[in-house]
């Protein structure tokens, strides 16, 4: 009798012990992390965020699934007030966002098209800070930043919000600089080839790391001349490469200067939604350290020519306080200098009736016949719109023989929309 007792009260002891056991599992096991990234799949921000996701997964505590996500739109904007707004605040979304977005909100006020502040935001490092360059193609007038002043350069822009835009407006303001911008490209890969098409002469900024992954050999050939670097300070690569903030004459021009450039230094962050759970945002940033600190993560970066240099989340906090207790009159001054004084040229979009002649591997990229001429299109998930007898498609649903309605921003171009006969 004493035995059968002790069996029955062990058996109704045992689902009481394996309850805390079950309550300790992690928080992440078998959850999918999603690392959400505020542009197309072609630049520095994606390449980040897309290393990031195939290696922070294993740092976390029940090492979840990573998978990178594009939500383009507006230079960024769009996921920084979608994030705001929407994402639920659990730590099972992260993002890496271009970092000009985040001063919108201090920029423009009540009317902000931003509607978050940075300061809220749950930050959990950068990959690297950014230097900008500003360049030149070869075949244009300017030669060095001085000629900046003499002759028109004309520069391609991907957004409203982004340096490429807004920095061009600034220098252009401030000091003169013949910046003439063209509006409407998708991506830094639409840039490159609009320069090579003779289409645009430049970039009013481009960061390092991206045209070292991308147009490294223009440089060492002397097809692209690099005319300054941006940023409070020069990067340890390009020490003869002249400093925008040399550019200043005066107190008030290098204060603007340093409003408009200290956001640099927030480089290729990444960030939560406000309001995570402080157990889940420790494990976010305890596992970011330790990816930038891992030997395959930093090898892969290495061979895709991208830099590492981890900045802790507590110094991105502290850039957007003091950043957001700028002044008034000297945030109206520098809004005021970062606005176009002159018409912008906008972006060259073809459409074009065609047969597709060829679907690249993975769908990534189109060949076409137009009649007497193939082009190829590039085929971007984030910013490709593909319709199928006016059903939305996937890339996989294109194939060879195809007849389509292809809009796209020149030869091996980025296509906007690839809509399709039924086959």
């Amino acid at each position: 009798m004493l035995i059968s007792r002790r069996t029955h009260w062990a058996a109704l002891l045992l689902p009481l012990l394996a309850a805390p056991a079950q309550a300790q599992q992690p928080f992440y096991a078998g959850k999918t992390v999603t690392v959400a990234i505020g542009s197309g799949a072609s630049g520095s921000h994606a390449q980040y965020g897309r290393l990031v996701a195939r290696h922070m997964g294993q740092h976390l505590p029940g090492q979840p699934a990573m998978v990178a996500k594009y939500i383009p739109g507006a230079g960024g904007m769009a996921l920084a007030n979608q994030f705001w707004s929407q994402t639920p605040r659990d730590g099972t979304t992260i993002a890496v966002i271009n970092r000009t977005i985040f001063l919108e909100p201090l920029i423009n006020g009540p009317n902000a098209v931003g509607k978050f502040d940075p300061r809220r935001l749950s930050w959990i490092g950068s990959a690297d800070s950014i230097i900008g360059v500003a360049l030149a193609w070869h075949t244009s007038k300017v030669k060095t930043w001085k000629d900046l002043l003499e002759h028109e350069l004309i520069v391609a822009a991907v957004g409203v919000a982004s340096g490429t835009t807004k920095e061009a407006y600034l220098l252009r303001n401030l000091f003169g600089f013949r910046f003439k911008v063209i509006m409407g490209y998708l991506a830094g890969g639409d840039v490159d080839l609009a320069m090579e098409r003779g289409e645009v002469e430049g970039r009013a900024n481009l960061a390092w790391q991206g045209l070292k992954n991308r147009d490294l050999k223009h440089v060492q050939d002397g097809r692209i001349r690099m005319l300054f670097q941006m940023g409070l300070a020069r990067h340890k690569e390009l020490p003869d490469l002249p400093l925008v903030m040399d550019f200043a004459r005066n107190e008030r021009e290098r204060q603007i200067l340093t409003l408009n450039f200290a956001v640099n230094e927030v480089g290729y962050s990444f960030v939560a939604p406000p309001d995570v759970p402080a157990a889940q945002l420790d494990m976010l940033r305890a596992a970011f350290k330790r990816t930038t600190e891992d030997s395959k993560f930093i090898a892969e970066a290495l061979k895709q020519r991208l830099d590492v240099n981890y900045i802790a989340p507590e110094r991105l906090q502290a850039i957007f306080d003091g950043l957001y207790a700028t002044p008034p009159e000297r945030v109206a001054e520098w809004l005021r200098l970062t606005q176009p004084t002159a018409p912008e040229g906008k972006a060259r979009v073809e459409t074009v009736r065609a047969t597709l002649a060829a679907v690249s591997a993975g769908g990534r990229g189109i060949a076409f016949d137009t009649g007497t001429t193939r082009s190829e299109a590039r085929i971007d998930p984030a910013l490709t719109v593909i319709t199928i007898g006016g059903t939305k498609a996937g890339p996989a649903a294109l194939k060879a023989g195809l007849a389509c309605s292809i809009t796209y921003l020149g030869d091996k171009g980025t296509a906007t929309s690839i809509a399709c006969n039924n086959p």
